[in-house]
């Protein structure tokens, strides 16, 4: 157990030192008065520069769950999927470090709504947020956001709903284990709110400051 530790305290200090250099570089898309990012969040490393957790397998997964600590990790625990974005469990957007590049932050629930309002209401929001590409059904995506269906990993180190569902954190707090999020469904129309476990991992949009 030990040597497992300083391996995964490892993975967290000595990997990717982007530096936060993402906040130059993001596409972002105007909806309504709100500026979004139209990618999902794809950094490393916290606003301070410091490294966010890298979890490169299910055995890394879960020691993040077990102590409730900042985490990320790669569809499948895949990097070959980095270009659709990362999945981070809340610790990380929640951590005082700061997840969002300069400039941005993880948008509130109550900013999600104003988003939904905009674009007709939460019943029909749903199918104006999914990248035709990647859904196929029942999106027209004429809000520019390009919501891809890449699932996320739960609290089990298990991957789940890929090409169906996409997940969004938002930085509010439900409860001590709970966090409230969005997602979007290649059955439907709507965007679905929920609260869901923090040790989870889902993807993450940002809005302009």
């Amino acid at each position: 157990m030990k040597n497992y530790v300083i391996c995964f305290l490892m993975v967290i200090f000595l990997s990717n030192t982007d530096l936060h250099s993402q906040s130059n570089s993001l596409k972002n898309v105007k909806i309504g008065k709100q500026l979004w990012t139209s990618e999902n969040l794809n950094v490393s490393s916290f606003r301070n520069g410091e490294a966010i957790p890298f979890a490169k397998d299910k055995s890394q997964w879960l020691f993040a769950v077990a102590n409730k600590i900042p985490a990320y990790c790669y569809m499948y625990f895949d990097q070959k999927y980095e270009p659709l974005g990362k999945l981070y469990n809340w610790y990380a957007v929640n951590d005082s470090r700061g997840l969002a590049p300069i400039g941005y932050h993880v948008p509130s629930d109550a900013e999600w709504t104003i988003l939904e309002d905009f674009l007709g209401g939460r019943d029909v929001a749903g199918k104006k947020l999914k990248k035709p590409s990647s859904f196929k059904i029942s999106a027209e995506n004429s809000s520019g956001f390009n919501g891809i269906p890449v699932g996320d990993c739960e609290g089990d180190g298990g991957h789940y709903y890929i090409n169906k569902l996409a997940f969004f954190w938002t930085s509010t707090e439900k409860t001590d284990i709970h966090a409230w999020l969005r997602f979007i469904t290649t059955d439907g129309d709507y965007v679905d709110r929920r609260a869901n476990g923090k040790f989870d991992g889902y993807s993450v949009r940002c809005v302009k400051d």
